[in-house]
């Protein structure tokens, strides 16, 4: 796997320390981000392993946190999908997270041995606090202005209020076959949003 370059292949998180699992998880960051930069998604309708991202040479926060998912999975690294969606206080949140023009964002989150950890699918940034702690959507969703950074958050997504849900991976579904109409989803990830 190209985007395992310098990376040992057997590695399994469950025996690396926090500090060893959030540096494999920033070189595995580095190494999608740089291998398949910024620009235009995969279309439609086709396949987005590894390998189609790599072949495309470039790609989407949705084609990218994917495949670091994927990644992340394979080193032993539970993950959860993360579809994010600016608050905009003049519409319903129903009209939100429904509609085509509302701002979002894909980005996942890596379950470390201590706690969930954000990690961005556009730059190189995870969510660490100023304590090196681990920082969730949930814990951002409860206090946003409490969170001293370790290193400033890129974007609108993780100093503003917004709506989140896990397991969403598009509303239109033709990410992922059959494609179709129905949204693309993770189901038991889905339904972690009703805890």
């Amino acid at each position: 796997n190209i985007y395992l370059k310098d990376i040992n292949k057997n590695t399994l998180a469950s025996q690396l320390s926090y500090e060893e699992q959030v540096n494999l998880i920033k070189s595995v960051q580095f190494n999608v981000l740089h291998t398949s930069p910024s620009g235009d998604g995969i279309p439609m309708d086709h396949e987005r392993r590894p390998k189609d991202l790599y072949e495309s040479g470039q790609g989407l926060c949705f084609d990218r946190s994917f495949v670091m998912e994927l990644i992340f999975q394979h080193l032993g690294f539970e993950t959860r999908h993360v579809c994010l969606f600016k608050d905009c206080p003049e519409k319903s949140t129903f009209i939100e997270l429904t509609s085509e023009n509302t701002e979002n964002h894909a980005i996942s989150e890596i379950k470390t041995k201590k706690g969930w950890l954000i990690v961005d699918s556009n730059d190189e940034w995870v969510g660490i606090d100023d304590h090196n702690a681990p920082i969730s959507m949930d814990k951002i969703s409860n206090s946003i202005s409490n969170i001293a950074w370790k290193t400033k958050p890129p974007g609108y997504f993780y100093t503003n209020k917004n709506h989140y849900i896990y397991g969403l991976y598009s509303r239109h579904g033709r990410f992922y076959k059959p494609y179709d109409f129905i949204p693309d989803y993770n189901i038991n990830e889905l339904l972690s949003n009703l805890n």
